[in-house]
């Protein structure tokens, strides 16, 4: 199976193209507000030098936040439109769901925690298992403590976590692009988790929009 993953809901813009679990070609450009200018020449530059044709794609995965609406909205509709287009299945991917999986498998409760900026969170509980969020808030720092008890594992993005929150909950820092996201969601697919609905298929927004992000 050759999969599409596309990730753009922060600063990075990463795009990759993984088969058979092993990574092809993949990209990853931080720099924000660029998304719309290289999401597309990206893409078709990497068919090139895979030697493939977009028709060739089994599945297209997309990163569906939280995260930047604007770099959220360039991926999901680039994704979806090419979706549509060639008539192939779309898995979205919360960021959320990409973070659980790097927790202890036998080990719940797992909060998945993404920096928002200016001391706020995005949060995700999984209680029990780890392609269902059963909490997904916006929060800052004061909810977060809160949120998190002492038990359980915390997966995050964020290096110096342990500075920021006190928890005697696990720790693990880890990372999320394009290969990740194309695991996840043919991990997903495969499940039959995935909608099979494209018009269902939206970004995670969790806070009100605040002007450009």
């Amino acid at each position: 199976m050759l999969v599409l993953g596309i990730e753009t809901s922060a600063a990075l813009c990463s795009i990759s193209w993984v088969m058979h679990g092993q990574i092809l070609l993949e990209y990853n450009i931080e720099q924000p507000n660029i998304h719309t200018q290289i999401l597309a020449d990206l893409v078709a530059e990497g068919f090139d030098r895979i030697k493939k044709i977009p028709a060739n794609i089994n599945l297209i995965c997309v990163a569906s936040g939280p995260g930047s609406f604007t770099g959220l909205r360039i991926g999901m509709a680039y994704a979806k439109g090419m979706a549509y287009a060639l008539d192939k299945p779309i898995v979205a991917v919360t960021n959320f769901e990409v973070l659980a999986q790097n927790s202890v498998l036998d080990k719940f409760p797992v909060y998945t925690v993404i920096d928002a900026r200016r001391d706020n969170y995005y949060l995700g509980i999984f209680k029990s298992d780890i392609y269902h969020a059963d909490i997904s808030v916006f929060c800052d720092r004061i909810e977060l403590v809160k949120y998190i008890s002492h038990t359980g594992v915390v997966v995050t993005t964020i290096k110096d976590f342990k500075n920021k929150i006190k928890t005697n909950a696990d720790i693990i820092l880890t990372r999320y692009n394009a290969s990740i996201i194309a695991s996840s969601g043919q991990i997903k697919y495969e499940k039959g988790l995935a909608s099979e609905d494209i018009n269902q298929i939206e970004p995670l927004y969790l806070r009100k929009f605040a002007g450009a992000t």
